[in-house]
């Protein structure tokens, strides 16, 4: 069996003196359960040890304890130096503690030729720094570690990365390359930091990016009217239920029992949904309901039993002057077939509100309908199969369907919905809406750049601005190399730049705009007489008033776009 030729390493030192991509990095498998840091500490220490008498042209040359040390790191006898095994063009340095990939040419003498691989990152939320225990995760070493959660089961997180199918250039922290289709993008300060989570990143949409992209057709937009029905919606309030116990009462000629009932429908403790008026149907649930007014009726023939149905929902609906504080059809001299509601008392006068003398009910929408057990019933007796029909009872069950409504309402079926007092239905409006329509040129394609962020500044070596400070921010900016970023010019400069050496650059069409209007009052302004100032109430054109607020809004300048 062949030796192997790739370890498990850890970085301890990246600071390369030459800038060479080199680091310092140790063998995992002989830290002998010490520390990276320490076991390099000490294996430099050997080297320097003066009671080994081979050591002494080491000391010699480099000296002993803390200065010896520190001269023996990076030289040609450090025996942790190892050097990248990507081009420096490309290659990615780990920091101190970071796992490495660590190349041998030979594998029977690994203090010569080392290069390296790395670092070891287990999820993208960790490119910043990834110690190398934890960064191993997805090794042998790593069947320990407890994996993060998976970025994509987060919609807060969608597009911080690059996917699959997508080439990136990932920096250390929040800011990337990427490489689309025909489509290079630059992109810094891609997510906000999340406290409360921190697996999941928080998609930033005002990061500031630089766009190429070229598209494999030309695009113009052209201006479309499109139009859309859209029924009126709004929250059911009440439900009217009829129902009729037997179709075919026992002996013949009996007569119907039934009730109709008037239902508030009221919101749980759990939300404040209502049913639409788009959404409710005959079968629609209904959970959550308060009986208010109830009335029952027995023995009566066909024509009476809907006409008492007929009657109620035109009490509900306030048709012919009509409330529902008194039963229909009383005789004095006839036990009433009115009948409150079970718990309900004499507050059925106080659903809605009361004007003047008279019950000013205001139950709307309201929905009426056959209730569930009574659309079973009539369900029963229209079975495709003929030999089990009721012919009495589908008569009887077509009699119903046909004769109650609530006219103008859902074309007089048995069923159906009551917006307002003065509407039948859901009115219907018909809405247009200008929408731009993309068309494409296919036998043209069109390159597009742009950049967004929330200043934009261009800068020029060769410009400057009459009375304004000259400096060259590249030079005079405080960036400190050991102590963060080295390239590129700091907030503070950049600030500067933009508060005093840098001007707003105008928006072409706004300033035509004022432009214009400063050229319709040359031409229209009046005077009094030769010699006076212009009125300041033209026949014609703005006024010298008009002129001096645009002028003073100056909307024809970007102030957070730039130039000097």
């Amino acid at each position: 069996m062949a030796n192997k030729g790739i370890f498990f390493g850890v970085c301890v030192d990246n600071l390369d003196p030459s800038l060479s991509g080199r680091i310092r990095a140790v063998f995992d498998e002989k830290s002998d359960g010490e520390v990276p840091m320490d076991y390099d500490n000490k294996v430099l220490q050997g080297l320097l040890n003066p009671s080994r008498p081979k050591n002494s042209k080491r000391i010699a040359k480099y000296g002993e304890g803390e200065q010896g040390l520190k001269k023996l790191k990076w030289s040609q006898d450090d025996p942790h130096i190892c050097a990248p095994f990507l081009p420096l063009f490309i290659n990615v340095i780990p920091q101190p503690n970071e796992g490495v990939k660590i190349l041998v040419y030979d594998p029977d003498n690994k203090t010569q030729n080392k290069e390296y691989v790395g670092p070891y990152i287990s999820d993208p939320t960790n490119y910043k720094y990834d110690q190398y225990a934890k960064g191993r995760l997805h090794t042998s070493k790593g069947a320990r570690v407890k994996a993060g959660k998976n970025i994509t089961d987060s919609a807060i997180s969608k597009d911080t990365f690059a996917y699959p199918d997508k080439i990136s250039i990932d920096g250390r922290d929040n800011s990337d390359i990427i490489f689309g289709n025909s489509e290079i993008l630059m992109r810094a300060g891609k997510f906000v930091e999340n406290d409360k989570d921190p697996d999941f990143p928080v998609y930033n949409p005002q990061m500031s990016t630089i766009q190429i992209t070229n598209y494999p057709s030309k695009m113009t937009l052209e201006e479309k009217e499109i139009t859309d029905n859209k029924t009126e919606e709004a929250d059911v309030k009440y439900l009217v239920e009829y129902e009729i116990y037997d179709l075919n009462p026992v002996p013949s000629g009996i007569g119907f029992d039934g009730k109709i009932v008037l239902y508030e429908i009221v919101a749980d403790g759990n939300t404040t949904k209502f049913p639409t008026s788009t959404g409710m149907g005959l079968g629609t649930p209904i959970d959550n309901t308060k009986k208010r007014v109830s009335l029952s009726f027995s023995r009566q023939p066909l024509s009476g039993a809907t006409d008492l149905i007929n009657e109620f929902l035109s009490q509900v609906d306030e048709r012919d002057d009509t409330s529902l504080k008194t039963g229909p059809f009383q005789d004095p001299n006839t036990p009433p077939l009115w009948v409150k509601a079970a718990g309900v008392g004499d507050d059925i006068i106080n659903v809605g509100t009361l004007a003047s003398n008279d019950e000013a009910l205001n139950l709307y929408p309201f929905y009426f309908r056959p209730s569930i057990s009574f659309q079973d019933t009539i369900s029963l007796v229209n079975p495709n199969d003929s030999a089990l029909i009721d012919e009495t009872k589908k008569r009887n069950a077509q009699y119903f369907t046909n004769h109650i409504r609530l006219v103008g309402v859902n074309g007089d079926k048995h069923y159906g919905l009551k917006i307002s007092r003065d509407q039948a239905e859901p009115e219907t409006k018909t809405e247009t809406t200008k929408i731009d329509e993309a068309k494409l040129d296919e036998m043209t394609r069109e390159g597009i750049i742009n950049a967004i962020s929330n200043k934009i500044l261009l800068y020029s070596h060769d410009s400057s601005i009459t009375d304004k400070e000259k400096s060259n921010p590249l030079v005079e900016n405080t960036n400190v190399g050991e102590s963060g970023d080295n390239m590129g010019l700091d907030q503070k400069t950049q600030i500067t730049l933009n508060d005093k050496e840098m001007e707003p650059l105008v928006r072409g069409d706004q300033l035509v705009k004022v432009l214009q209007l400063m050229a319709e009052y040359l031409f229209e302004h009046e005077h009094k007489s030769p010699g006076d100032a212009p009125l300041e109430e033209s026949k014609e054109g703005p006024t010298k008033t008009e002129v001096e607020e645009e002028l003073n809004a100056q909307n024809f300048l970007n102030q957070n776009i730039r130039i000097n």
